[in-house]
């Protein structure tokens, strides 16, 4: 009996942590999106406008290709660009809490931890999976944090 108990005890964790780490990123249901750019490794395959840096690569695609692309490749990162608009509804569907905020030059910065990602990074003793920056009426979201500059 305790061995049936063990087994499903082991079973059930190996499948909580498989679906944690391989949750969608529910950016990608949402039309609002302009464009999408993964962060990869230099090696790693992908189609769309690149531009390389040092040991990675920037890859820059509509929302219909990266969602067909998400699954089949391994990112480090991906930033998603859309209007302030959409902003409200975007940290509604990512569960997200203001963490901090900051001003750098003309773009504001705000820092989210969202309990639907596990990457995380910590600033000011805190996580943090989601950066946003805001200027002139457009926002980059980075998850975990933008690379590529704003």
């Amino acid at each position: 009996m305790k061995k049936i108990v063990v087994f499903v005890l082991v079973l059930l964790m190996v499948g909580l942590t498989y679906f944690a780490k391989n949750k969608e990123i529910p950016l990608f249901d949402l039309d609002s999106i302009t464009k999408v750019c993964f962060v990869v490794d230099e090696n790693e395959e992908v189609s769309g406008e690149t531009v390389e840096c040092g040991r990675k690569k920037f890859v820059y695609m509509n929302l219909e290709e990266a969602r067909e692309e998400v699954g089949k490749i391994k990112f480090d990162a991906v930033q998603f660009y859309f209007a302030e608009e959409d902003l409200k509804n975007v940290l509604a569907e990512m569960k997200a809490e203001k963490i901090s905020s900051q001003k750098v030059q003309n773009v504001d910065v705000e820092y989210y931890y969202s309990p639907l990602f596990q990457d995380s990074v910590l600033i000011e003793g805190k996580k943090v999976n989601i950066q946003i920056a805001l200027k002139d009426g457009e926002v980059i979201a980075g998850l975990p944090l933008i690379l590529t500059g704003y």
